[in-house]
């Protein structure tokens, strides 16, 4: 009947042997192997093919230098003394961005969500304020007095979603946040000559997010959108120009 040997491995103190339980082939009831010894060049404990005095784990033959990072394994793998999402191997990984790694951050060169798109390009960005396709020329809040003077209209945005309407521009984009609920109505007088139109958009300088529109008015006749807000919330309020395309006007915001 066959023998069966169980092999102990036992810590050793520095110097000393690793002594293996059984029986060797002479019958003597122990055997004594030369001891471990990480500053010998010709120790690879693991078999991996890398010397213990350059392998972070001898006895584990799936880690050792040069090594593909995993992770999320709580592993050193590669042995560069970076682990998991703190080695540069993981960076662009999707596990190891923010948000859960579920949602894209818009501003990092980054793929956080793995779905081949970065940045400004992914879908999930198309309402951030990042990637946003206006430039907000003023901003202020109830009682702010608006200098429309040093600011120019530009042509950005078009096709608003609250209005059939198409706007060629230029216009002039207002960021408002109110500091309290309540009623505020947006009062634009065009110089002679001068049609505005006007278009609210909320959380998100869009024209998707066009919440409200005021386009009644006539050549040269004052614009007034009304509107119930929400302290807190942003808001942006495009003034559309034609005719003449002047950027004379006067712009009062009127709050109770």
């Amino acid at each position: 009947m066959a023998k069966h040997l169980v092999i102990f491995l036992l810590l050793s103190l520095p110097g000393a042997g690793v002594l293996l339980g059984g029986c060797d082939d002479a019958g003597d009831d122990d055997t004594t192997v030369p001891p471990y010894d990480p500053t010998d060049p010709s120790t690879d404990w693991d078999e991996d093919g890398y010397a213990a005095s350059n392998d972070c784990n001898d006895f584990d033959d799936a880690v050792h230098p040069n090594q593909e990072e995993i992770c999320d394994n709580g592993v050193d793998d590669d042995c560069n003394l970076a682990l998991d999402c703190d080695d540069a191997a993981c960076a662009s990984q999707p596990i190891c961005t923010e948000a859960g790694q579920d949602n894209e951050a818009c501003d990092d060169g980054i793929d956080n969500d793995g779905d081949g798109a970065t940045d400004c390009d992914d879908e999930d960005c198309e309402y951030s304020a990042f990637c946003s396709p206006c430039s907000v020329q003023v901003a202020g809040t109830c009682g702010t007095a608006w200098n429309i003077f040093g600011v120019h209209a530009r042509t950005e945005l078009d096709d608003y979603s609250c209005s059939g309407a198409s706007e060629a521009g230029p216009e002039v984009v207002y960021e408002f946040l109110p500091y309290a609920d309540g009623t505020v109505d947006f009062a634009v007088a065009p110089a002679d000559g001068v049609n505005v139109d006007l278009y609210l958009m909320q959380d998100t300088c869009h024209p998707d997010r066009c919440i409200a529109d005021s386009s009644s008015s006539g050549v040269g006749d004052d614009e007034v959108l009304t509107i119930e807000v929400t302290a807190g919330t942003y808001y942006y309020l495009s003034v559309e120009l034609s005719g003449d395309a002047s950027e004379e006007f006067t712009f009062d915001t009127i709050c109770y």
